[in-house]
């Protein structure tokens, strides 16, 4: 299974160094954009799905590697105290790929901090009616 994703790595990276190496129309320029812009884009998408096959074999490795020891070991191999790290893993992989796509997609990320920008706005402007609030004031007053 490791030999099958560091292959993958290694024909991804082969085929973009061909492509930046070559002299071909449809890898020099696409449209009116230049080779340098569009390897840079490429590359940054090449490590965003990098890290996240990575991050998926790391999260899912522990737990393969316990259920294999457990079905073809010896009886009372894996304990369950043993099992719950793999397993906590496994389900942490879930985790791991939308935030890698919040960290590697400049739209994502655009669309994340406008919509922190609206929420913390909308709470302010709430905490700001709710204090000119009659009722507040009048809470205030009671309680005083």
């Amino acid at each position: 299974m490791i030999s099958l994703f560091f292959n993958c790595i290694i024909q991804v990276h082969t085929r973009f160094n061909l492509c930046a190496s070559s002299s071909s129309l449809s890898c020099l320029q696409v449209g009116k954009i230049n080779l340098l812009a569009a390897q840079r884009r490429e590359q940054h998408i090449l490590v965003m799905v990098l890290s996240m096959v990575s991050c998926y074999m790391l999260c899912w490795m522990p737990y393969g590697v316990t259920a294999l020891m457990a079905t073809f070991g010896s009886s009372g191999l894996v304990t369950p105290m043993a099992s719950v790290v793999p397993s906590v893993l496994a389900k942490f992989s879930t985790v791991v790929n939308p935030v890698i796509y919040v960290f590697f997609n400049n739209q994502v990320k655009a669309f994340f901090c406008l919509t922190s920008t609206f929420v913390s706005n909308a709470v302010k402007s709430n905490l700001d009616v709710l204090k000119s609030s009659i009722f507040i004031k009048l809470f205030l007053v009671l309680t005083s």
